[in-house]
């Protein structure tokens, strides 16, 4: 059975046969093909391998740079409500006697020398003001239109605003921390806010490495920038809302992609990862060439590799099917001299 199929496959090459030249690309193409479609299959599964592998290094990021921010303002809010709950601040809420506010803000000093907080001021249960250190003259102002006051009358809980640029000079990019100060029965009486300038959450997140051409940027419940590296701090506040990160991660969502960012006009790859206890996100960015870099050169080698071994394989196809068309023509002429 095997010599007549060698037989058959020397005269189907054979110079004798006037078809011979198809039927070299035939057998040329069947002993070519399993090699072909196993580098394809075999590229196109490392291809997805490294990419996922590349896309979860940058999740991987994310995730505990949200968790950090958490801590950091859950820290944040435990010193906060330490002082909400202070008998002085409590006894002044609920006498209404603000006259006495000052002094009694005096008990602040042993926080205000934070350096993540700006300003510290309470307000009575309608937003107005009554004292803040330090004292900037905004004293009687209502500020019940600020977001801080909407979300934390919604709520009835310590509440992270949006950026906004605040009233007064200096007219610093801030967000406002606001705590309630209750009463037994656990109605608000009072409103504690502790004002942070975007520059720290700038300088905190710049210590966090990610790597070449990469960063991390925070934004708000609105999609709004709280820092970022290619965005002045106390510029104008950028709207992120429109980038398609941000919008998934506005909903609760967390994951990691490739895509365009329409605000920055740049290809990237970009993990982002909510931070639902306040409405916050986290953004780690890099560029896609420098995330793509180590795969696409992976992939270079591998295919060098594959093109290499199609060659070898072509080679001793053609020596093969030279040598059984050699074969053949002796076969003939032996044949035809008997």
């Amino acid at each position: 059975m095997i010599n007549t199929l060698i037989n058959r496959l020397a005269y189907a090459v054979s110079p004798a046969n006037k078809r011979h030249r198809s039927h070299k690309a035939f057998i040329f193409v069947a002993f070519a093909l399993p090699l072909m479609a196993f580098a394809i299959v075999s590229a196109i599964h490392m291809y997805g391998s490294l990419t996922e592998l590349s896309l979860a290094r940058r999740q991987a990021i994310a995730l505990p740079t949200a968790l950090a921010l958490e801590q950091r303002v859950d820290r944040l809010v435990g010193v906060a409500n330490s002082f909400a709950i202070h008998p002085q601040i409590r006894e002044l809420a609920q006498s209404g006697e603000w006259e006495n506010t000052k002094e009694t803000l005096q008990i602040f000093k042993l926080i205000i020398d934070d350096p993540f907080i700006d300003r510290i001021f309470l307000t009575n249960a309608e937003g107005t003001l009554m004292a803040g250190i330090p004292e900037i003259g905004t004293e009687g102002q209502n500020f019940a239109f600020r977001d801080w006051y909407q979300g934390i009358l919604s709520t009835g809980k310590p509440y992270l605003s949006k950026a906004y640029r605040r009233t007064v000079e200096p007219q610093y990019n801030v967000v406002a921390l606001a705590i309630p100060v209750v009463d037994e029965k656990n109605l608000m009486m009072a409103i504690l806010v502790l004002q942070i300038r975007l520059d720290h959450f700038l300088e905190w997140s710049k210590d966090i490495e990610i790597g070449e051409g990469g960063f991390v940027y925070m934004v708000d419940q609105a999609g709004q920038v709280v820092s970022h590296p290619h965005f002045a701090p106390q510029g104008q506040i950028a709207d992120f809302s429109s980038v398609q990160a941000v919008q998934k991660l506005l909903q609760g969502q967390r994951g990691v992609e490739a895509a365009y960012n329409p605000v920055e006009h740049v290809n990237e790859v970009v993990a982002y990862e909510p931070v639902p206890k306040y409405g916050w996100g986290v953004v780690v960015q890099q560029p896609a060439e420098t995330v793509f870099a180590a795969r696409n050169k992976e992939m270079a080698n591998v295919g060098a590799m594959y093109s290499l071994l199609f060659l070898v394989n072509a080679f001793l196809v053609y020596l093969l099917l030279g040598a059984i068309a050699h074969y053949q023509n002796e076969h003939d002429t032996k044949r035809e001299r008997m």
